[in-house]
């Protein structure tokens, strides 16, 4: 797998570093490679694009390796014919090492350094900053552990405020943190990140959209064989990825070919998670798909679901007392096992309800050792069980929002938030199922360690009944015959995918779950023309992982 697409530690980074100077690559080789890179990369952007302000490049350098990129890029970019002035944030003492190495040759060239260092060169930089072409954020780095404070703060603040220049921040924007991509508690919002030799995992998380921009990673010649050596947190999704796992439909096949779902699914009131659900199994490919419910949900979907077959259970809400209702719930669950063993996969949750009934139904149906999604209701109703899932034999697919994760988890969904990929990979290797974490950047982890990031997807999908739309979309594709981890990916990355091309022609707030199930055939046709044509561009014209 090409590296670009995997997600690192801050740890990894610093290993390689290590690793490559252990090499005999010096470290000043590589922070010119890393600054000389970054240069390029800005002198591309002025090309391009029209100048802003008055045509001058700022540079806002700190005390570290972060501001010895901050020099090289300055020396480069001056060598391009940029008038190019540095902004040193802390005392020069502190500039130690190769950037210090740096900083030296800056000034003998006749380098600009402004000392800024007190409210008041703050107040003499502020209206020069916002007039400047470019600035460039080359303070803190992926270094940072804890909240910035004092003076460094207080600038932050400042940046924080600017408006007008095109912000660049080398590595990482600073004030973010290079795991979580938390502000801690304020960071620099950038246009473009230059991030150097592998891709931080922290940029790529939900909180730090906001700040990174678009993204880059700069090779800065680190051997080859160490990179590839390093240990990903994670991998983006992509079509090029994606398209390998893809099965393209024969000409001499049935509907029987390409399996059948079962859908325990709906309760009054909740009508509407079970029709998207079924609705997405179908959309997704499935041959033939069968929404079992209580009566009366069952009978509200009849006429509304043209192409579903239905079964009646029992009303989730029915008294069940005495040995007459335990013989009548021990009856529905015999009835459900029956109905999935017919089957080849299960979908169950959406709208289901916490009522003891559904419980005891779930706890029927995951003794069928026939792969499951487990969405909404049924993840709730999972709560404090969940090692019973270790049993199975079959795959199963858990699709939480942050929400559900964290009660599974006994965490608050703030924790779950603040280190989304340590959590799906913690609850994947608990469960022994693949979690699907929702969300912004939505994760799938796997029980063997594997963890996907996906780019697709946008605000605008955070509505009601979106996630009933994926869980049947995953749950389509499992019951075509697709593994599990495969079925979880594409049935995630075209969903958001199918979000992007309804934002491409109409306000992405707008989008309702129908919406998605209405772009679903366009994003298909997009994605099997991009296997068939070896394409990788995204249909709405952004670049796979472009920010």
């Amino acid at each position: 797998m090409d590296r670009l697409k995997k997600l690192y530690s801050v740890e990894e980074v610093r290993r390689l570093d290590q690793q490559a100077m252990a090499y005999g690559i010096a470290g000043i080789v590589l922070m010119e490679n890393a600054g000389g890179g970054a240069a390029r990369l800005i002198h591309e952007h002025l090309r391009k694009s029209p100048m802003r302000g008055d045509g001058e490049i700022c540079v806002i350098a700190g005390p570290g390796n972060n501001g010895g990129d901050g020099y090289v890029i300055a020396r480069h970019l001056h060598n391009c014919g940029y008038k190019v002035e540095v902004y040193l944030c802390v005392a020069e003492s502190c500039v130690r090492g190769d950037a210090a190495i740096n900083l030296a040759i800056w000034q003998k060239m006749g380098g600009v350094v402004h000392p800024c260092l007190d409210e008041s060169a703050l107040e003499r930089a502020v209206p020069r900053w916002s007039r400047c072409a470019v600035l460039v954020d080359a303070l803190l780095g992926t270094g940072l552990s804890r909240p910035v404070d004092g003076w460094m703060l207080q600038l932050l603040e400042r940046l924080s405020l600017m408006d007008g220049p095109f912000r660049v921040a080398v590595d990482l924007p600073s004030g973010m943190h290079a795991e979580t991509g938390h502000p801690m508690p304020v960071c620099f919002r950038a246009d473009l990140t230059i991030t150097f030799a592998m891709r931080k995992v922290g940029l790529w998380m939900p909180h730090a959209a906001a700040f990174v921009g678009q993204e880059v990673c700069v090779d800065i010649g680190a051997p080859k064989e160490l990179i590839d050596a390093a240990v990903a947190r994670c991998e983006v999704l992509d079509a090029e990825m994606l398209r390998e796992r893809w099965r393209p439909r024969e000409q001499n096949t049935h509907k029987g070919s390409y399996g059948h779902a079962l859908v325990v699914a709906g309760s009054r009131g909740k009508l509407g998670a079970a029709l998207l659900a079924c609705l997405a199994v179908l959309r997704s490919g499935a041959g033939l798909c069968t929404l079992a419910s209580e009566p009366a949900a069952v009978d509200a979907a009849e006429g509304r679901l043209l192409e579903v077959m239905t079964e009646r259970l029992v009303a989730w809400e029915g008294a069940f007392e005495g040995a007459e209702g335990a013989v009548e719930l021990a009856e529905a669950g015999r009835r459900a096992v029956e109905l999935a063993e017919a089957r080849d996969i299960m979908v169950i949750g959406p709208g289901l309800g916490q009522t003891a009934a559904a419980g005891s139904l779930l706890g029927a149906l995951l003794g069928v050792q026939k792969p499951v999604v487990i969405d909404a209701d049924g993840l709730n109703l999972l709560v404090g069980r969940i090692e019973c899932l270790r049993s199975r034999h079959a795959a199963t697919i858990l699709t939480p929002h942050p929400g559900e994760m964290a009660r599974l988890c006994g965490r608050s969904t703030r924790e779950i938030q603040s280190a989304r990929w340590i959590h799906a990979k913690e609850l994947s290797e608990h469960s022994g199922a693949i979690v699907v974490l929702k969300g912004a950047r939505t994760l799938i982890a796997t029980p063997t360690g594997e963890v996907w990031l996906n780019p697709t997807g946008h605000a605008g999908m955070a509505t009601a009944g979106s996630g009933d739309v994926l869980a049947g979309l995953i749950g389509g594709l499992l019951a075509q015959g697709y593994k599990a981890e495969d079925a979880a990916c594409l049935g995630v990355f075209l969903h958001g995918w199918a979000g992007d091309l309804w934002a491409a022609r109409a306000a992405a707030s707008a989008l309702i779950a129908s919406d998605l199930l209405e772009m679903w055939p366009q994003a298909l046709a997009a994605f099997e023309l991009s296997v068939n044509s070896k394409a990788t561009a995204h249909p709405t014209g952004r670049a796979e992982g472009q920010r």
